[in-house]
């Protein structure tokens, strides 16, 4: 991606959904193994491993102008898991002043290389200031281990550290707002959102009040095991519910999940969960084109 100057905002992304959709298409060699599975027209993405965007030396940030966000890189050992995580951090233009808090989304495979050449955390940074919305990104890199932190029973102690460690940590350091966090994973981050959410729904108490999923897959061994876990947090939680908000976003051209999406959201509203928002709804792109139209969905539908 090239390189803003410090005093201008991130570019705008165009997202002709045409053209999404070719991106992703183009990409799917190298960047399949999200775990995708079935649905979408036929199309099946293959499981291959993703490779994590190049790690350079991180320029340090520029003092905030007004107007213009900025954002913060580390490095995160965590506790839970002894895994290192990078962890990008966007604050918004109205961060820099007053005593305002913000909503705070943390994006999952926020290293990965997708679409349009961006990190899946530059391309919902892009989106994010061209929308003019006032909230925090958290990016969580480490692409590499998705196959296990993704997936039960890593997923546990990827939770563990999300909401142990990092959530602690990130509302320490700035203005987020506690009862506005969101998460956000696409195909095996897409199911492992939902296994977070059954897993904190399972220990009485959720951490985040939005669970963003795209083109989760919730198929194969992965939907057994959510499938089961979702059994144990029913007989739980049958009566009182789930407090939160579960955006079911998917593809609806191939390669996508679309198929093993739906059939998971219609196994969710025959539950009829007490105080579980559900919405579910389909893009026109496929496994990876459709993941920047349902964020922009999100920041229209849930971030002021």
């Amino acid at each position: 991606m090239d390189r803003l100057p410090p005093d201008a905002p991130p570019a705008p992304l165009v997202l002709p959904r045409r053209h999404v959709l070719g991106a992703g298409a183009a990409l799917l060699t190298t960047l399949a193994g999200c775990g995708g599975g079935g649905g979408g027209g036929g199309g099946a993405v293959p499981l291959l491993p993703i490779p994590p965007a190049p790690s350079p030396s991180p320029a340090p940030a520029p003092a905030p102008s007004p107007g213009v966000g900025r954002n913060e890189d580390f490095r995160l050992t965590a506790r839970a898991n002894g895994a290192s995580y990078p962890i990008n951090v966007y604050l918004p233009p109205d961060h820099a002043s007053g005593e305002q808090r913000f909503p705070t989304i943390y994006i999952t495979d926020a290293d990965a290389v997708y679409v349009q050449g961006q990190t899946r955390f530059a391309n919902f940074q892009s989106l994010t200031a061209a929308a003019r919305k006032q909230a925090i990104l958290v990016g969580i890199g480490n692409t590499a281990r998705r196959g296990t932190d993704y997936d039960l029973p890593g997923a546990q102690q990827y939770n563990d550290f999300l909401l142990k460690e990092l959530v602690p940590l990130i509302e320490s350091r700035y203005r987020a707002d506690p009862g506005a966090r969101m998460l956000s994973g696409l195909s095996l981050g897409g199911s492992f959102v939902v296994i977070a959410m059954l897993l904190q729904a399972r220990a009485g108490s959720l951490a985040f009040s939005h669970f963003l999923s795209s083109d989760g897959a919730f198929h194969s061994s992965y939907g057994t095991q959510l499938d089961a876990l979702e059994e144990e947090v029913y007989k739980l939680r049958a009566e009182a519910g789930i407090p939160a908000t579960l955006f079911l976003t998917y593809g609806t051209e191939a390669p996508s999940n679309a198929e093993a999406v739906q059939r998971f959201g219609q196994r969710l509203r025959a539950r009829n969960y007490p105080n579980l928002r559900l919405v579910m709804d389909g893009y026109a792109a496929g496994h990876l084109g459709m993941d920047p139209l349902a964020f922009q969905a999100a920041l229209s539908r849930f971030v002021a």
